[in-house]
């Protein structure tokens, strides 16, 4: 499920970035953040708590 969700994301990303060729978007950089952003060490982003004022 977690792979399917990054997949998605990356393609919305990627081709909302395709009409602007002077982008600076990237893969991996898009990969990282949103590898960060979905791990365990946020502790979820429920409103209030400590890993939704973290992200």
């Amino acid at each position: 499920m977690f792979k399917k969700i990054i997949f998605f994301s990356a393609v919305v990303f990627i081709t909302a970035e395709r009409g602007n060729a002077q982008s600076t978007f990237s893969a991996e950089k898009f990969l990282k953040h949103d590898t960060y952003l979905a791990s365990d060490k946020l502790e979820g982003r429920l409103a209030g708590t400590k890993g939704n004022n973290e992200a």
